[in-house]
């Protein structure tokens, strides 16, 4: 049962699957909210943006609690913007603000540049450098306050205020996001479309929840096809590789040969750790199939182009050296955790992505943001391990003390399944785009529901591909799904002038 729970913990932290501020109390709204920020940045990389501080409302929807506030940090680009051109806003997910400016080429440079706009980039609270309560922000009375509701209201918030500060009443606003960035981005259409002119929500899978139709299977499918496309072999060479792990965790001998192989930091001792080692590969592989770029990339961390075709040739040319199933799994998970070397002479298996926060989204996981994903090891190259709700739930339990909803998602925002097969989303306005590569497309919007709620398909391209900076060495897919976005972008613009006067 902790193996179940494990996987289930380790799985759902894929999402996109960065920490300390004081728990400030400041004044509550209505007041000039923006104000410059004294906090030492001096670590950021981007400086084409200024940095403002927050007093957010803690909880927009307790009014005994309205007074408290925290410290919520905004990114600020002003370098094209006229004084009347758009307010491009990213809805920030799960990890510092700073590593998706900083990975959102096409919102920064690209259409900035051509709408004239306002670029706005909005921590999301409870992550990076916006927590309410400090180092103490996951204790469990403490995180109460994290939701997707209470974010969005946040956002809203965000937009009068700026709106006062730049004089930009009257400036239409397009949200953008990416992964659970762009769930907030789609959701954020759906629940204040007098807020929002327009959404490109990019790898949005708000259909990864119970009652939509989408297979649990569905992530870990996707990733194995990616691997049997880029070379022959390879995946069945992944499933081998695991079970052979399998069997060799069950001998002290076999733990022993397993530590040497991947070079752990800890000798493996027992089959709670031969489950680490399982869900360490499983999570680098998970990720090198959502970074699956088309040239290097250091978002994920460092990675060569289409990293899955890379250490697939890896694994080839170690097999046809005569390497064991597990030395050329080895070859494909090490070109994920030290490609450049960056985890010295061995491997850590409780590291987390720099960046992402793990801590916060499990939080959310425990009560919100429950999305069942699993593997049977038929369909997919994994080991056979279905989603476990009441193990996760009895998890949530005891460190959250929180019971979660896993039907809340789908009550609040919409996207059941109709009994006439079509997805139950009522709005406008939203562009859904998603990677074939990319595993999270299983949960995404892939067909249009309306003539205002689009999908866009992108051959070739993996998480949120189209919301970063063009590249020479973008397929003409994402090129063609980043026009068709300028041309809804235009749309919601020109419609909201109107709306407005």
């Amino acid at each position: 049962k902790n193996d179940e729970e494990m996987r289930s913990k380790s799985i759902l932290f894929y999402l996109f699957a960065l920490i300390c501020a004081s728990n400030v109390e400041g004044l509550i709204y209505p007041k000039d909210i923006v104000s410059e920020g004294k906090r030492d940045e001096s670590n950021l990389s981007n400086k084409e943006y200024e940095t403002l501080w927050v007093d957010q409302t803690l909880d927009h929807f307790n009014w005994r609690n309205s007074e408290k506030t925290f410290r919520q940090r905004i990114l600020v680009n002003k370098k094209e913007w006229d004084g009347t051109g758009p307010i491009l806003f990213y809805t920030g997910n799960e990890g510092d603000i700073t590593l998706f400016y900083d990975n959102t080429g096409f919102v920064t440079k690209t259409l900035s540049k051509s709408f004239k706009g306002l670029v706005v980039f909005a921590e999301h609270r409870y992550y990076g450098l916006s927590l309410p309560f400090g180092n103490q922000s996951f204790a469990p009375d403490n995180a109460v306050y994290l939701s997707s509701e209470q974010a969005l209201a946040d956002y809203a918030i965000n937009i009068r205020e700026l709106k006062k500060k730049y004089n930009a009443e009257k400036s239409p606003v397009i949200a953008f996001g990416g992964s659970y960035g762009g769930m907030l981005a789609a959701w954020f259409r759906l629940k204040y479309p007098h807020v929002v002119d327009g959404s490109i929500a990019a790898s949005a899978p708000i259909l990864q929840f119970y009652g939509t139709g989408v297979s649990e299977t569905i992530f870990n499918k996707i990733i194995t096809r990616d691997f049997a496309e880029a070379v022959p072999g390879c995946s069945i060479g992944v499933r081998a590789g695991f079970a052979d792990i399998d069997s060799m965790s069950k001998t002290d001998s076999g733990l022993a040969s397993l530590s040497k192989i991947f070079k752990t930091c800890t000798p493996l001792k027992n089959a709670q750790d031969a489950s680490s080692l399982v869900n360490w590969i499983s999570g680098g592989i998970s990720y090198m199939a959502m970074g699956d770029y088309p040239y290097p990339t250091t978002f994920l961390g460092p990675l060569p182009g289409y990293p899955i075709n890379a250490s697939c040739l890896l694994w080839q040319k170690k097999i046809k050296q005569g390497g064991t199933n597990l030395e050329g799994l080895f070859q494909i998970t090490n070109l994920f955790y030290n490609y450049s070397g960056q985890a010295g002479k061995c491997n850590d298996l409780s590291g987390n992505i720099p960046g992402l926060d793990a801590s916060g989204w499990e939080y959310q996981t425990c009560t919100e943001m429950v999305m069942p994903i699993g593997s049977n090891g038929v369909t997919d190259m994994f080991p056979p391990q279905p989603w476990n709700e009441s193990g996760w739930a009895s998890y949530c339990l005891q460190k959250y003390k929180t019971k979660v909803r896993p039907n809340w998602v789908i009550d609040y925002y919409g996207g059941d399944l109709l009994p006439n097969g079509k997805i139950n989303l009522v709005g406008s306005n939203i562009v859904f785009s998603n990677g074939v590569l990319d595993p999270w497309r299983g949960g995404g919007v892939q067909q249009s529901v309306s003539d205002s709620l689009v999908a866009v398909i992108i051959e070739g391209g993996a998480h949120h591909l189209d919301l970063r900076e063009p590249n020479p060495a973008d397929p003409q897919s994402v090129i063609n799904a980043r026009n068709i976005e300028v041309k809804y972008i235009q749309k919601w613009i020109k419609e909201a002038h109107q709306r407005r006067g």
